[in-house]
């Protein structure tokens, strides 16, 4: 069947799916379904990396999901009443990042719980590796068998596991409660470009916390040796030791 009812009734079931999604691709389905007033339901889950699936008033299965060849499906009882094509477009800082994050000697991965082929389609954009159709403990599971220290960024509940496991998980502006409560790291704008800056700033702070441990102990073995051995007086010792933390604050400021 088709007409104005069938359209209505997709765009209150998608609204009743969709409503308060935490996926961007949720929210763009939600664009989608207008101003309509959404179905009740009885119960609703959001499935990581499958989409979301509910039961009407009436008993029926709902679930908007992923469907054939990267399509997102609208399905009641199983039976496809819609699909969208869903297109990605990439953030304008997001090729300057990899960049930058290249340059510090970094490898840069796309891990994706969305199809493979679109997964993949992003990655060639970039110039990077990109592997999609993962759960997100598939994708926690994947930088665990880098075997090297690892930077995750992410956003969404499905980047959660991957975030939490991580030596730095950024959570980059806009991202859901659960990946700010996880991630080390949270970015307070949406830009990319925040995190080479925020690793490069995290490397200039330890190289100059080491420069100024390195200088006070020295500094200080100095003068103790120097009070020690009586050729120093008491008063003057007590000063340079004040004078060493005066200069350690100093510097890092």
């Amino acid at each position: 069947p088709s007409g104005p009812s069938l359209l209505v009734d997709k765009a209150l079931l998608l609204r009743a799916l969709e409503e308060g999604s935490p996926h961007p691709v949720g929210r763009a389905l939600l664009r989608h379904a207008g101003d309509a007033s959404p179905a009740a339901l009885r119960q609703r889950w959001f499935r990581p990396a499958r989409g979301v699936e509910a039961i009407d008033s009436d008993g029926r299965e709902l679930s908007a999901g992923a469907g054939h060849e990267g399509e997102i499906e609208l399905r009641r009882d199983g039976v496809v009443l819609a699909s969208f094509q869903i297109e990605e477009q990439l953030r304008p800082e997001a090729a300057e990042t990899v960049a930058a994050l290249r340059a510090e000697g970094l490898r840069v991965l796309l891990l994706s719980g969305d199809d493979p082929a679109r997964a993949e389609r992003v990655g060639r954009a970039l110039g990077i590796e990109a592997r999609g159709g993962l759960t997100p403990g598939e994708k926690a599971a994947a930088l665990d068998a880098l075997g090297v220290p690892v930077a995750m960024i992410g956003d969404g509940i499905n980047d959660a596991p991957a975030l939490a496991g991580r030596l730095t998980g950024f959570a980059v502006g806009g991202a859901t409660g659960l990946a700010r409560g996880v991630a080390q790291v949270t970015l307070l704008e949406p830009d990319l470009l925040r995190v080479p800056f925020t690793l490069a700033l995290a490397r200039r702070g330890m190289r100059l916390t080491q420069w100024l441990i390195g200088t006070s102990t020295a500094y200080n073995l100095v003068f103790v040796a120097l009070a020690a051995s009586g050729s120093l007086r008491p008063v003057w010792a007590g000063l340079s030791m004040l004078v060493s933390s005066l200069l350690t604050v100093a510097f890092s400021a």
